[in-house]
């Protein structure tokens, strides 16, 4: 069994991504995120330890960050790759911290359940 080496908790999200690729711009979609990472759902690999440069859109408008490859392939969460932020401009920081506080304070949705109401 691996550790769990995350130091913060990951949130579930959909947002878009923008990663800029040998002079293509590949979008795809966030599932997850964390304080200090994201999960690009991706078909695309990488080798371990590259460094990616990506613009995620968020609520606030896009943030630009370099992130470096942690995981790449199939995983509980999907096809994709596990990135850590490398580097991130301060005022951008903040507002990755600030959207990122604001997912872990927000209610999580239910789940259906197939419970029948009790009851005459």
């Amino acid at each position: 069994m691996r550790a769990n080496r995350r130091r913060t908790a990951r949130c579930e999200c959909d947002l878009v991504v923008v990663w800029k690729r040998g002079g293509l711009n590949l979008r795809g979609h966030v599932r997850d995120v964390s304080a200090d990472g994201l999960f690009v759902e991706t078909n695309a690999t990488i080798p371990l330890n590259h460094v990616m440069d990506v613009l995620v859109d968020l609520p606030t408008g896009p943030v630009s960050m370099l992130v470096v490859s942690r995981q790449c392939g199939r995983t509980a969460r999907g096809q994709g790759i596990g990135a850590s932020i490398f580097a991130i401009e301060p005022t951008e920081r903040a507002r990755w911290t600030a959207h990122y506080r604001s997912m872990l304070s927000a209610p999580r949705p239910r789940r259906a359940t197939t419970e029948r109401p009790t009851g005459a």
